[in-house]
């Protein structure tokens, strides 16, 4: 088994924010470190800033 310490210095962060039809209230900024996907499962770091969206998911996780 292979353990790896995830720190934001691991991968390049994507930063998004919630499109304007889906926010609720704030002004979201959301930052993703992706450091693995390997079949449709994802290993990273995900961080928000404070808001609230509605949001449609798909994927399983």
């Amino acid at each position: 088994m292979f353990l790896q310490l995830l720190t934001p210095s691991a991968a390049e962060p994507e930063v998004t924010r919630p499109e304007r039809e889906l926010l609720v209230e704030g002004d979201p900024v959301h930052t993703t470190w992706s450091v693995e996907e390997d079949g449709g499962l994802y290993c990273g770091i995900w961080q928000s800033t404070p808001g609230a969206w509605h949001c449609t998911y798909e994927e399983w996780e």
